[in-house]
């Protein structure tokens, strides 16, 4: 499994890479909407988690181009922007789900994560 983090705050981004490295994956990690791109040009990726608020942009941009491809990753949005608006609009461009971004979010990802894998095993 490869996932590919978007997310701008080094010490989030680091820990959700150590959670995904656990599941025995290879995690990509970038910061910034032109980095995502760039990646997302490089690697077919399982698993996109995914900041909206970027130093560059909303990366609600990134979840829409990853809802079109046709063999498309699983989407999490993990985020800030909490008001109902902000997650309508991610929901409806495609993330398969949208957190706020809170101290417990990472480690409830986390078990998103692991669900998601053993139902796609069945």
């Amino acid at each position: 499994m490869r996932s590919l983090v978007i997310e701008d705050e080094p010490q989030i981004g680091a820990y959700l890479g150590r959670l995904l490295g656990q599941l025995r994956g290879i995690v990509d990690i970038v910061g910034s909407l032109s980095d995502a791109k760039q990646a997302l040009g490089n690697f077919k990726y399982d698993l996109a988690i995914v900041d909206r608020m970027l130093p560059d942009g909303d990366a609600l941009d990134i979840v829409l181009a990853l809802n079109k491809l046709p063999e498309r990753p699983a989407i999490i949005m993990l985020t800030a922007k909490d008001a109902k608006e902000d997650v309508i609009d991610g929901l409806n461009g495609g993330a398969d789900d949208y957190r706020p971004a809170a101290a417990s979010a990472p480690r409830s990802v986390g078990a998103g994560v692991r669900k998601r894998r053993t139902a796609s095993r069945h």
